[in-house]
């Protein structure tokens, strides 16, 4: 994990849902999936080649018991989609590689364990974080920081 600063915002355009991760544990009321099966179905095709891809979580409702939006977005936009803004500002990145989405799962997984301790250097400002996919087995999750 490393710390990044990210100067200006990028907007990122893609399509949204609304969930919250309780939401998440089961399969019945889970919405990140069928997100990225919906991305992938129709607007990835739409994208350049080597574009990168983006899931962006803002709009949080309060910390990680709340609601938040999750949009998995590109730079380009593609109609259809709508308009997110990574903000600016310091980012803590931790790294995942392997079979998707078991990586960024696994991923996931670090960071709620890193912040869960009491003794972490860094606390989360739920405002936005984002992953960036490098490549169809690598993800960066940055997670904005105080």
């Amino acid at each position: 994990m490393k710390i990044e600063v990210i100067k200006e915002p990028i907007s990122v355009y893609g399509l949204t849902i609304r969930t919250k991760n309780e939401n998440e544990m089961s399969q019945e009321t889970a919405k990140i999936g069928n997100l990225w099966h919906s991305f992938t179905s129709k607007i990835s095709s739409l994208l350049n080649e080597g574009q990168e891809v983006y899931g962006v979580y803002s709009s949080y409702e309060s910390d990680h018991s709340g609601e938040f939006n999750v949009t998995a977005a590109s730079e380009k936009k593609v109609d259809g989609t709508e308009g997110v803004v990574i903000e600016a500002g310091k980012y803590l990145v931790f790294s995942a590689e392997g079979e998707m989405p078991q990586a960024v799962i696994q991923g996931w997984t670090d960071i709620w364990n890193y912040f869960s301790e009491e003794t972490s250097e860094f606390k989360r400002l739920y405002k936005t974080d984002f992953e960036l996919y490098e490549g169809p087995n690598t993800v960066n999750i940055f997670i904005g920081i105080k």
